[in-house]
């Protein structure tokens, strides 16, 4: 009788842990799409771009006399492809937001499928994707590289479903999810075949047959080449860091989820939130390796060694076209670490502590999100104002690198395409008369060189003595009062004290017409005759 009890009440415990597994990653995905929803402008900085581009393809009769588009198997095309999916049902503003709830919930259950593949358990740790999901580069708006991650990381766990015997399933899985990683982006298909080459390497499994898997993404990577270097587009070279804590500096922000890219202060605390953020990471990877489940996978350690060392070893920040190289696979080689998180199962007070955790991280987001929305929106609004045809001059007074937050060592940006500017003219297109608008050289469309795109951006004045990025002074802005914009039009962003100093030096030669918080417009004064 105590053996059928005993039995029973196993039974009953296991189903309350299944169902409460269940029920928490539910409650996270559900939380985890609030923010998104809940605004309109999102305050992802490259994101706009790729919502117009979604526009223009699916409405393209209406914009072929603007823009060329280029067929080749860009492998940075990934958020087209989703959101042009996306936009044959809804506009490309919903359909856009549509892809980056599916990339988030993606993101949660995939990184929960494959932790507990890994550890052999269900943790709580499982439910840490929605931490990676919300991440630098998603308010960067690098939306083919971000999209591209839980397909990464559903690709290191089929790879690891690999023995001794290679299923034909597995293979064709292979294949397709290599497909996708290459055309989200070449930096999310190169940690894959690593983490490939690893576990052939470390289970002894004739590559043969897995190198077959390749020849479509070989052909496409081939293919891009030629079409690049007959087309010469997108840009070439190489940037070098300046300095070794600028190094430094690049390869901690990846790992900063509150790491801001808008002009606007934050309500919260934004090196708090991101300091707290790194201490949860830290006290995760010592306890995962204390009780060993990181150490006990060793591919998981080795691909996530080598991709570190890539992101320290390499000295430059861009790279032939592509930016934030070193970075992206440092941000690669946490997650990839972070597949081996474990933390007890036992515990009713580590799981409630951890859901409670991610809540708070979720409204965290939330809560700048909205804060931005008031800001974006006012800016949109400002920038109906501008005829079409006008050039923009705008000056942002914010402090890197995090740029969430407002000191008295302010530093000053100046000249071309200050977000939200840069993108903020494709919602006037998208909802009006269709236009011209710039766009990436390195995506599938391209505005023809004879077309003058509706918003403009003065560039910087070539005299001015000072660096783009520096201390903001006075003196600055009476240089630029010396030595006034082309534009008609000045923006000027960021902490309020700084901007309305800014705004009354500027005053002699422009009129101010809106003056918000954290932005004000100014139109220059008419000529005396």
């Amino acid at each position: 009788m105590q053996r059928i009890t005993h039995f029973v009440t196993n039974i009953h415990v296991k189903i309350l842990k299944f169902d409460f597994d269940k029920i928490a990653l539910l409650i996270i995905i559900i939380a985890s799409l609030i923010p998104i929803w809940s605004v309109r402008f999102l305050p992802f900085y490259d994101y706009h771009q790729w919502v117009f581009q979604a526009h223009v393809l699916q409405n393209y009769d209406q914009y072929k006399n603007f823009y060329s588009v280029s067929f080749a198997p860009t492998p940075n095309l990934g958020s087209t492809l989703f959101s042009l999916a996306t936009t044959s049902f809804f506009n490309a503003e919903i359909g856009s937001k549509i892809v980056i709830s599916m990339y988030i919930i993606a993101m949660i259950l995939v990184f929960a499928k494959t932790n507990v593949d890994f550890v052999k358990k269900s943790t709580p740790a499982s439910w840490l994707g929605v931490f990676f999901a919300y991440n630098y580069f998603l308010y960067n708006g690098f939306l083919s590289f971000t999209i591209g991650i839980p397909l990464l990381v559903y690709g290191i766990y089929v790879v690891n479903k690999f023995g001794s015997f290679l299923h034909t399933t597995h293979l064709a899985a292979l294949t397709i999810i290599s497909m996708l990683c290459y055309l989200c982006h070449l930096f999310i298909y190169i940690p894959l075949i690593i983490f490939v080459a690893i576990t052939l390497w470390t289970r002894r499994i004739q590559p043969w047959h897995v190198a077959m898997t390749q020849i479509p993404v070989i052909a496409m990577l081939l293919w891009y080449t030629i079409s690049r270097i007959a087309g010469h587009h997108g840009s070439s070279g190489i940037v070098y860091y300046e300095s070794v804590l600028n190094k430094l500096a690049s390869l901690i922000l990846p790992l900063l989820s509150f790491q801001r890219i808008d002009p606007f202060p934050s309500p919260l605390p934004i090196s708090i939130l991101n300091i707290l953020y790194a201490i949860i990471l830290i006290i995760m990877l010592i306890y995962s390796f204390y009780n060993k489940s990181i150490i006990k996978n060793k591919e998981l350690v080795l691909t996530s060694i080598i991709l570190f060392v890539i992101a320290i070893a390499m000295p430059f920040t861009f790279f032939m076209g592509m930016g934030a190289v070193d970075q992206r696979f440092g941000f690669i080689a946490m997650i990839v670490l972070a597949l081996g998180f474990k933390t007890t199962t036992v515990s009713r007070t580590v799981n409630y502590t951890v859901l409670a955790i991610i809540m708070a991280f979720i409204s965290a987001h939330g809560v700048i999100f909205q804060a931005s929305d008031r800001q974006l929106s006012a800016m949109y609004e400002s920038i109906q104002a501008v005829p079409s045809g006008e050039s923009v001059y705008s000056l942002s007074i914010r402090q890197p690198p995090i740029y969430g937050n407002c000191s008295q060592q302010d530093y000053l940006n100046i000249g071309n395409g200050i977000f939200p500017l840069q993108w903020f003219s494709v919602y006037s297109v998208i909802y009006g008369k269709p236009m011209p608008v710039h766009t990436f050289s390195t995506a599938a469309l391209t505005l023809q060189k004879e077309i003058e795109p509706a918003l403009k951006f003065e560039e910087i004045d070539p005299t001015l003595k000072f660096n783009l990025l520096q201390k903001f002074t006075r003196e600055n802005l009476i240089q630029i009062q010396n030595h006034p914009p082309r534009s008609n039009y000045i923006f000027l962003f960021g902490c309020s004290s700084n901007i309305y100093d800014a705004a009354s030096i500027l005053s002699d030669s422009y009129d101010t017409m809106q003056a918000e918080k954290y932005l004000i417009v100014m139109k220059a004064k008419p000529l005396d005759n």
